[in-house]
């Protein structure tokens, strides 16, 4: 396999839209002008990418020969018209969950920030938690004045057991909601109030119009009959209340369109009633170049639980070690069950690991443009915020072959998308810290992918188009001011 080693990808992105790397120049003599653009070989999964960028031996047609120029797209979305949609936006946190929790996790900011953007099509935003009666001030800290009294909490504050707790939402929020006419109600993961629609149905009473609009992150069902067994009584509970949530929303969301397949022939969803909304990158600094990260620092951020297979990464630093010396390190940034488990396992193999707790989302990120890589090797994800974010940094990836993982990482382009086994998640990690014009150039293409495909402002439009969608199919007729559709 021959190689250009010197140059970056790059690739026009403009609003509205579809561009593309093109492979161009004199082929006929055998050499491809470094035009700074990739031609990926799709017919290959290999330990080490085939990135043929450069020298050819004859004139072939890419198409022909399994070549493809890698899309960077910018979906054609139009600009929403900022105008009012409905007076509220409800948004039910998941089960026992809490602002507390996305401030200690570091996310508050990041979990935040399209919600902010969303105030300029609803009246107000408000967030039923499970958090007690300092709740409020996460909130109140992170609002700008001209936010304030435009987002509020509906959370625990008397301290009632968690289900006394949300038999008390639907008068609570009756109170909350006054003399609104127009509503939207969203859950944050699947596994919200287990009494959502019930709850939606308490709140239109009286003529005001309620949309249910069902969003995951994930697909809770698959998760829990996976982790706990099929016939477990949480697997049962979570297809019973996703299931239920789903067919009686009037738009359901998944992050993938593969989890939206899924959710649409499990529970035998319209087309038109489902819309995929991927999670989105709040970054504002350029990618970093190589030259300008830690030459030896592999990173993973993550929950430390079994789905996450942590445990694989270390094995694969371990046999890093062995071959390299002492230069790489894995830093693993985050919490969970697994915690003790894994420095017990570290510790056992020698590996070069170094644990550090959840740290806040900006420090996360700037973590991440210091990486020379990042890795991640769940067995199952739903859109990984992290593996998004880690590639709008300018970090290459390298990945497992699975669901979640593999739908945001084009093998050899944007990353590397491996078999899940230590010694080749361990090649790999060799391969691209002893090369840093490939490390470029995956980073480079991984930072236009995800800026393009995932910023703030094109996820933002397509949550907004959903919320409409689901305001029509309830009833509430689109185009006229929310008094005229109250009214209607």
């Amino acid at each position: 396999m021959q190689r250009a080693a010197t140059g970056r990808p790059t690739a026009s992105v403009e609003t509205g839209r579809m561009t593309e790397t093109r492979v161009t120049g004199d082929v006929s003599a055998g050499r491809v002008k470094k035009h700074r653009c990739l031609a990926v070989r799709t017919s290959e999964i290999e330990a080490r990418a085939t990135l043929e960028w450069g020298i050819f031996p004859e004139r072939r047609d890419f198409h022909q020969e399994g070549y493809i120029a890698l899309p960077i797209t910018n979906a054609a979305i139009p600009p929403a018209t900022m105008t009012q949609i409905a007076d509220t936006l409800v948004v039910l946190f998941t089960r026992g969950m809490s602002l507390r929790e996305w401030a200690t996790s570091g996310m508050l900011s990041r979990e935040l920030a399209i919600y902010r953007r969303l105030l300029d099509v609803f009246g107000r935003v408000v967030f039923v938690t499970y958090g007690d009666r300092g709740e409020s001030r996460f909130l109140d800290e992170s609002m700008s004045p001209s936010e304030s009294g435009r987002m509020a909490v509906c959370g625990n504050e008397p301290r009632l057991p968690i289900d006394d707790f949300e038999a008390t939402l639907p008068t609570r929020l009756e109170g909350l909601l006054k003399t609104d006419r127009t509503v939207v109600v969203k859950s944050n993961q699947m596994s919200c109030f287990a009494g959502a629609v019930g709850l939606v149905a308490s709140l239109g009473q009286g003529g005001r119009k309620v949309a249910l609009v069902a969003r995951g992150g994930y697909l809770w069902s698959w998760l829990a009959a996976h982790t706990m067994g099929p016939d477990s009584a949480e697997a049962v509970e979570a297809a019973m209340r996703e299931g239920g949530l789903c067919r009686a929303a009037a738009i359901v969301v998944g992050t993938t369109q593969e989890m939206v397949n899924d959710l649409s022939w499990r529970y035998t969803l319209n087309a038109d009633a489902t819309r995929v909304v991927p999670n989105y990158v709040v970054i504002a600094d350029p990618p970093t170049l190589p030259a300008e990260r830690e030459r030896n620092l592999v990173l993973y951020a993550g929950q430390l639980a079994p789905v996450k297979r942590v445990h694989l990464l270390i094995e694969a630093i371990a046999i890093v070690k062995a071959s390299m010396g002492e230069g790489p390190v894995l830093e693993i940034i985050g919490a969970g069950p697994e915690r003790e488990r894994l420095v017990a396992h570290a510790k056992t193999l020698e590996a070069p690991v170094v644990f550090r707790e959840r740290i806040p989302h900006q420090e996360l990120v700037r973590r991440m443009a210091r990486c020379a890589v990042y890795v991640q090797a769940s067995e199952t994800e739903g859109h990984p915020k992290t593996v998004i974010e880690a590639m709008a940094t300018g970090a290459p990836v390298i990945v497992a072959d699975t669901p979640g993982l593999g739908d945001v990482v084009t093998h050899g382009a944007t990353g590397l998308r491996l078999p899940a086994e230590p010694r080749v998640f361990a090649h790999a990690i060799e391969s691209l810290l002893g090369d840093e014009d490939w490390r470029e150039l995956l980073g480079s293409a991984a930072a236009t992918a995800a800026r393009s495909q995932y910023s703030l402002d094109r996820v933002v439009a397509m949550e907004i188009e959903a919320h409409r969608a689901a305001l029509v199919r309830a009833g509430v007729g689109e185009g006229a001011p929310v008094a005229e559709r109250a009214a209607a």
